[in-house]
C-alpha cells in the first residue's frame, strides 16, 4: 500500500493530513485486516478471529501514545512524511512510496 492510497481512503476532509479520528480509523481497520488470516494463510474460525481481535484491540491510551509518537510536530494531525516514517519504523521497510 502506498501513502497516497492511505490518504485517498482515510483523509475524509481532504486536508492533506490525518486527524486523530481519521488516523484511528486507519489503525483499527489495519489491525482488523490482519486478523482475517492466520500466518499460514488459512482462514480462522469465528472464535479464533474474535479472540485475536480482542488481543489486538487498541485501547484509547495506546492509540493516543502511538499518535503522539508519530505526530512529530505536535500539531494534532499526521502528515504524509510522519506516516511514512512510522510505516518504515514498524514494518522495517526501507522503500515505501
Amino acid at each position: 500500500m502506498c501513502i497516497q492510497s492511505i490518504w485517498d481512503q482515510y483523509d475524509n476532509d481532504n486536508s492533506g493530513y490525518l486527524d486523530r479520528e481519521e488516523a484511528k480509523r486507519f489503525v483499527m481497520e489495519s489491525i482488523k485486516g490482519q486478523n482475517q488470516d492466520t500466518p499460514l494463510g488459512k482462514k480462522m474460525t469465528l472464535q479464533q478471529r474474535e479472540k485475536k481481535e480482542e488481543e489486538d484491540e487498541l485501547n484509547e491510551q495506546q492509540f493516543e501514545a502511538c499518535f503522539t509518537a508519530v505526530d512529530d510536530d505536535n500539531n494534532g494531525s499526521i502528515s504524509r512524511d510522519e506516516m511514512l516514517q512510522f510505516i518504515k519504523l514498524v514494518s522495517d521497510i526501507d522503500e515505501f512510496y
